[in-house]
Order: C-alpha cells, then sequence, then structure tokens
C-alpha cells in the first residue's frame, strides 16, 4: 500500500492512492479531506499508468477515452453517446478494474481480492456471475465496450468498436 501526493494543474492536491485491496482503498480514501483529487490504482506500474495518462481525480481511468466513453464514479454510470447505463457497485467496480489496465487479464483470484477484497475461495460463481450481467448491460445498452474471457486465463475489457477493418483492441486508459 502507497499513498503519495503531488500538485496537479489546476493548482489543486492530487493524491495517488496504490492498495491492492477495495477495503484498503476505502480505509485510505476516508482519512483524506473531500478538496484533493484522488488517483486510486491497484499497483506502482497501474499508479504510473494513471498518471502519464492523464487520469489524475479519476476513480478510474476512461477507458475509451477516443471513443467519448467515461466511468462516472460518482453515479456509478458508464456515459457514452449520450447513453447512461446504471451499475451495481459490484459492477461498477469489475469494470473499473478491469478498464483500469488495458493490457492486463484479470483473474477471478484478482478480482475476488481487488472487487469483493476477500481471498479466492470456491469456483469464482460470483465473479462470472457480475461478469454476465455486465456483458448483458452493455450489450443492450449498445455501449461500445466488451468483457472478453481469456481462456485459462481471465477477464479483459476491450473496444468493440474495430477502427477501418481492424479487430477491437483493449480498452486504453
Amino acid at each position: 500500500m502507497t499513498v503519495s501526493s503531488r500538485r496537479s494543474t489546476a493548482d489543486r492536491p492530487m493524491v495517488v492512492v496504490v492498495a491492492a485491496t477495495r477495503r484498503e482503498r476505502e480505509r485510505l480514501l476516508a482519512s483524506l479531506p473531500g478538496d484533493v483529487a484522488v488517483v486510486l490504482a491497484t499497483s506502482r506500474e497501474n499508479a504510473g499508468e494513471l498518471l502519464r495518462s492523464g487520469a489524475g481525480g479519476a476513480a478510474y481511468p476512461s477507458p475509451g477515452m477516443g471513443m467519448g466513453v467515461d466511468l462516472d464514479a460518482e453515479h456509478r454510470t458508464v456515459v457514452w453517446g449520450g447513453r447512461v447505463l446504471r451499475l451495481t457497485p459490484l459492477e461498477f467496480e469489475t469494470l473499473g478494474l478491469l478498464s483500469s489496465d488495458r493490457r492486463h487479464v484479470w483473474s477471478i483470484a484478482e478480482l475476488t481480492r481487488d472487487v469483493w477484497a476477500t481471498g479466492y475461495v470456491g469456483d469464482g460463481a460470483q465473479v462470472r456471475s457480475v461478469i454476465k450481467r455486465l456483458r448483458r448491460k452493455l450489450a443492450l445498452a449498445g455501449m461500445p465496450l466488451e468483457i472478453r474471457t481469456v481462456r485459462g486465463a481471465g477477464f479483459q475489457a476491450v473496444c468493440t468498436v474495430a477502427d477501418q477493418g481492424r479487430s477491437p483492441e483493449p480498452i486504453a486508459p
């Protein structure tokens, strides 16, 4: 767990919170004053990527910045093309984590640790259930996001809008 701070471009304090579990991140957030910009990350590498991408202040980076897709942490919504998709807390946390690292394939154990803040026990049915609901909601809303299963490895969020014949790419932070 790491907490560091720096000044944002708006001369507002920025705090980078690096913690492995959701519970740790929530505990650290509760101790911060309300007037600071906060970047949450699951690792130092992830924090570096978030800061380089300019995500300062967002709970999660926008999953498809070039396409106008945004995650609104305050309202737990995905916004794209005038459409707003409301998610449950677990769905939002899961999508936020999946989209926080564009190249990472998230295992059930990692999702259980970081979203549910528990150790992996059992067959991962709770993770698969949330992934199933997220896939259905994203598809019904026509969002250009997809959660792919990488056989034997886990799950990865990808952009479903192919760019002139190219295959969909992992979501860029």
